[in-house]
């Protein structure tokens, strides 16, 4: 089975909120969600354009290491085995953990995308607008997917929860996949489907822009 390694489409939100606790811990979640869901095709016409609209991944595991002072070190490793729509108005909590208050040099996340019994691992639907004709689009991928990121200077304390946002920016998934291609694009049943067995050339320029999607920004 292929694994594609993708550092964290387009961006990674670390949000502070602050929560009232009885114990002396911080707590990190975790969630995915998608951003610029219509994306300008390239070509001769300029209302040539995909928009998605629906989604979702099935995230399978997660990993997580926090590191502080050289010496203290979190390693936390959990099944979640969830479907997690992602287009949903409020991001769906993937999983959380709690780890003790400090400041972490660095903290380290992976999440395992992968196929379950009744759920391909990535799809995407929507549609494809060439001048006003409107085709469906399938995009999917139903093999292992990774999405890592790393982040420096953390500090979690008692008193606030940390929030990782994982955001794929969509308007990024098309890019080099011109009108041209889109047009001469193989049908089934009427649906432009694109995966590992369909409309390859598209599927692989896609699949290549999820793995150049390695902007990651930190806010805290």
């Amino acid at each position: 089975m292929k694994q594609f390694s993708l550092l964290l489409t387009g961006v990674l939100l670390i949000f502070l909120a602050s929560c009232k606790k009885e114990n002396n811990t911080g707590n990190v979640g975790f969630r995915l969600t998608t951003t610029n869901r219509t994306a300008q095709v390239a070509g001769r016409v300029s209302s040539v354009s995909i928009t998605w609209t629906a989604g979702h991944v099935f995230a399978d595991k997660v990993e997580f290491e926090a590191e502080k002072d050289d010496e203290f070190e979190i390693s936390y490793e959990g099944r979640v085995r969830r479907k997690i729509d992602l287009f949903t108005s409020v991001p769906q909590q993937l999983t959380n953990i709690t780890i003790p208050p400090g400041k972490y040099d660095e903290i380290g996340i992976e999440i395992d995308i992968s196929n379950s019994t009744t759920d391909t691992a990535f799809v995407l639907r929507g549609t494809y607008n060439n001048n006003g004709q409107i085709i469906p689009v399938l995009f999917f991928i139903n093999e292992l997917v990774e999405l890592e990121a790393e982040a420096e200077n953390v500090v979690v304390n008692d008193n606030n929860d940390f929030q990782a946002l994982t955001t794929f920016n969509l308007s990024q998934l098309t890019a080099g996949v011109t009108a041209s291609l889109l047009n001469t694009a193989t049908l089934t049943n009427g649906i432009l489907v694109v995966s590992k067995t369909s409309n390859q050339i598209i599927y692989n320029k896609m699949i290549d822009n999820l793995d150049d999607m390695d902007d990651v920004e930190i806010d805290d």
